[in-house]
């Protein structure tokens, strides 16, 4: 594996540049599941379903780097890890 392939985020696959509508597919879907395990989150916590309350975001995580690879799950980990400190301080305020 070449060393410009590992920091291109997703640009280069298999030696050839990745189309830039397969890219913006690529990190839409990253945000999709980032805003699915959100939703998924709240409906759970609304149901009462609360032993592992941040498992969701993790499950996100690995979902969005098999399916789209490496960049989109770098968005879906940051969106996620910002929910996850908003849900943890609201716990904590509570």
């Amino acid at each position: 594996m070449e060393l410009q392939s590992i920091f291109s985020l997703g640009l280069w696959h298999g030696g050839e540049q990745v189309a830039t509508w397969q890219r913006s597919l690529g990190y839409g879907g990253g945000l999709l599941t980032a805003i699915g395990a959100i939703s998924l989150h709240l409906w759970l916590q609304r149901l009462g379903i609360t032993h592992y309350p941040l498992m969701v975001f993790s499950l996100a995580l690995v979902f969005s780097g098999w399916l789209f690879g490496f960049g989109p799950s770098v968005v879906t980990a940051a969106i996620c890890g910002l929910a996850a400190i908003f849900f943890l301080h609201l716990l904590s305020v509570a």
